[in-house]
């Protein structure tokens, strides 16, 4: 593989790991927040039975969005990805529409979108030759311990020996 190849796929590697980072920090700082106050408020108030839902889709469903965003950045599998915005679209159904709780429905939707790309990407990524260095330095590493490997002196030393007819001729 060639250096440019390497560059291109080192340099897609790092814009990967980037939106994974971000996305991470946009679900960390829109929904645990939220959830927290949500919490206080429920509590300043005292838990009454008509708050029950505003606290369950509030502090519950906000934080399950939340963990199952972070799972699907973690295991960078496309089957954890839709999982926020089904957890989202079941709190619309439980509890109603709300504004503010509209933004973590965009958020769970421009997030999956963006990982579904990603996880595509990284997917392809962890294919080519050279992952996750992309360096070759480290390939050269490696096909030189492999080739070491197959063609060991020491080893092609012993098979000589042990092939060898033992006559004198050879000598």
């Amino acid at each position: 593989m060639d250096r440019k190849k390497f560059s291109e796929n080192a340099l897609s590697l790092k814009k990967c790991q980037k939106i994974y980072s971000l996305l991470f920090w946009t679900y960390a700082l829109s929904c645990i927040p939220y959830a927290c106050v949500v919490i206080i408020y429920a509590f300043i108030r005292g838990i009454i039975v008509t708050d029950i839902t505003y606290l369950v889709r509030g502090s519950l469903l906000v934080l399950a969005i939340f963990c199952a965003g972070l799972v699907s950045i973690y295991k960078k599998e496309l089957k954890f990805t839709w999982i926020p915005v089904a957890v989202a679209i079941i709190s619309v159904f439980v509890s109603g529409f709300d504004d503010t709780f509209m933004i973590f429905f965009g958020i769970s939707v421009v997030s999956s979108v963006l990982l579904t790309v990603t996880h595509k990407k990284y997917r392809f990524l962890e294919t080519q030759d050279g992952f996750p260095y992309f360096n070759e330095r480290f390939e050269g590493q490696k096909n030189g311990l492999q080739n070491y490997v197959n063609n060991n002196p020491y080893q092609q030393n012993i098979e000589r020996y042990r092939n060898s007819s033992g006559k004198m001729d050879d000598i």
